[in-house]
């Protein structure tokens, strides 16, 4: 589908330099992971509307989640 490599493209890029708030740099991990949840929880609605038949954000590569020591 080609949406999937949007998706990727959009987590691709929030890594990388997708600060809001003007800053160099991307978003945190965890960020990263919170935004990937939302995406694949709106698609898992779709999927269940019917809209779609898969959801295309189960295969987006995610960075590691860091943990706060």
């Amino acid at each position: 589908t080609m949406i999937n490599p949007k998706i990727q493209e959009v987590i691709n890029h929030k890594q990388t330099a997708g600060r809001a708030d003007g800053k160099e740099g991307g978003l945190s991990s965890r960020r990263i992971h919170m935004l990937h949840n939302l995406i694949k929880r709106s698609l898992d609605k779709a999927v269940k509307l019917n809209l779609i038949q898969k959801n295309p954000a189960e295969d987006i590569s995610l960075p590691p989640k860091k943990h706060k020591k």
